[in-house]
């Protein structure tokens, strides 16, 4: 029981002392996600929003909404999907 609890604090310890930008999307990640984008609005909100990721596991909500808005087709629609999303 003791090697299972000292196993999950220095597991936690690790977490915390390990720096976060590592988690956080590179700048190839969100050039990547901002190519996938349909429209230039979108794109641009993709990489803004990606660049301002500091989320430790998981993507922010504007990020999702940006990427949501990549797959729309026209202007309009990327920049209703974001304006929802706000």
């Amino acid at each position: 029981m003791k090697k299972i609890l000292l196993f999950f604090i220095l597991s936690f310890t690790l977490l915390l002392i390990y720096p976060r930008s590592s988690f956080s999307f590179t700048k190839k990640e969100c050039a990547d996600l901002a190519a996938k984008a349909l429209t230039n609005t979108a794109a641009d909100d993709i990489i803004r929003y990606c660049k301002a990721d500091d989320n430790f596991f998981f993507k922010n909500e504007k990020l999702k909404c940006a990427i949501r808005a990549g797959e729309a087709k026209t202007e309009t629609a990327a920049d209703e999907i974001m304006y929802r999303c706000r």
